[in-house]
């Protein structure tokens, strides 16, 4: 407030000096009052001029709270804090611009990083997809030489695409109805690599297959526990099987089999494993458990006839009738273990010689010695025609 403003407010208080006696109390006391007035006013407009800058500055921020720099800067100051934050944000954006976009843009990158990639990279490696040589393929020194036959026309390239797929979307080779692609799209590209792209041809193919022959292992209670005989060497068999073979230029692509026939059985290699109780204890044999071939054994001894006697003759029961007192072949007549023809010729050694297994190994015996001398000689006989 001016003086002039001032004096010009207080101009009445001048008469407090000129009134009466009486009124010159009151009036100095209205004047003071007047004066606590103005100094209170001059408060109000200080206060008033303070909340104002506050409010300028709170709009301000609320104004621009949205922008970038809000979140960087708590304001526009300047001071250590902000300085260091610009200058962080200035490095972040070279730094970005050469080794991101920079390379994207151009096609290139830094001379210290492709010279690194050049030592481990060889000529007939291919760019996997994603790879960190991703952006030297523009570089032609790592260009791969591609055969094309593409609708019979055939030519060599030079790509740096990583698979099939790529390259013939590079090179904008289409693949129509009717055709395919060799190898598979998905396949990775190496030097000299051969791609065909042209009508699918089919035919078919005919290959022989061997079937190999199975082992069957039967007992045999002619041949003693131990003793093993093949009967039957066995035979591979044969089987003819028809594909029918899809071809793109010449190249295969895939193969179904239409059929399958076999044109020869393979026959089965069979060994008999002998089951018979007789065994051999150095120079003797042994029968267990079993009275007949006991009685067998005891009466080719008494013959003089060695043990070896008895193992073919154990072969040779075997075969015939398996030592049962009671075999019988429905067929030819014969009868008992040494299967005599007719059974009764056994009466001449029993009246019971239908079931008793001494009477006929003695008519056996006899009938071996006069007709072959020993039961080895009849068992090399059963051995050549099957019968003795």
């Amino acid at each position: 407030m001016s003086k002039s403003e001032h004096n010009k407010k207080r101009k009445h208080n001048w008469s407090v000096y000129f009134a009466p006696e009486t009124m010159k109390n009151e009036l100095l006391e209205k004047n003071e009052i007047i004066q606590h007035q103005d100094v209170y006013i001059e408060n109000i407009k200080k206060l008033n001029n303070e909340n104002a800058e506050l409010t300028d500055r709170f709009t301000y921020i609320k104004k621009n709270k949205t922008s970038a720099l809000h979140f960087l800067f708590e304001d526009m100051t300047i001071s250590l804090v902000n300085v260091m934050k610009f200058l962080t944000i200035i490095v972040l954006c070279v730094l970005t611009s050469t080794y991101i976009f920079a390379p994207i843009l151009s096609g290139k990158v830094p001379f210290a990083l492709a010279s690194d990639f050049k030592k481990s990279i060889s000529s007939n490696q291919s760019f996997g997809s994603g790879s960190p040589v991703e952006s030297l393929r523009a570089d032609p020194s790592f260009a791969q030489n591609v055969t094309v036959i593409s609708h019979g026309e055939k030519t060599v390239q030079n790509t740096t695409e990583s698979t099939v797929r790529d390259f013939l979307r590079s090179k904008k080779i289409a693949i129509g109805y009717g055709e395919a692609v060799y190898p598979s799209l998905d396949t990775p590209i190496g030097d000299n690599s051969v791609i065909a792209v042209d009508k699918v041809e089919s035919r078919s193919e005919s290959d022989r297959e061997t079937l190999a022959h199975t082992e069957q292992r039967v007992d045999e209670p002619t041949l003693r526990k131990g003793e093993e005989n093949v009967a039957n060497a066995g035979e591979d068999g044969e089987s003819l099987s028809t594909y029918i073979v899809h071809q793109v230029a010449g190249y295969e692509i895939s193969r179904s089999l239409f059929a399958k026939m076999v044109t020869k059985s393979p026959v089965a290699r069979v060994v008999q494993v002998g089951t018979a109780d007789v065994f051999t204890n150095g120079t003797s044999v042994t029968v267990g458990g079993d009275d007949a071939k006991q009685f067998a054994l005891n009466q080719l001894r008494e013959k003089g006839l060695g043990d070896d006697q008895f193992s073919c003759l154990d072969k040779l029961w075997q075969r015939e009738s398996g030592w049962r007192t009671h075999a019988g072949n429905i067929f030819s007549g014969a009868y008992g273990i040494p299967q005599a023809l007719p059974g009764s010729k056994m009466a001449a050694y029993g009246d019971d010689w239908r079931d008793n297994a001494e009477v006929q190994i003695r008519w056996g015996l006899n009938y071996i010695e006069k007709r072959y001398g020993t039961p080895c000689s009849a068992w090399a006989h059963s051995e050549a025609f099957r019968w003795y």
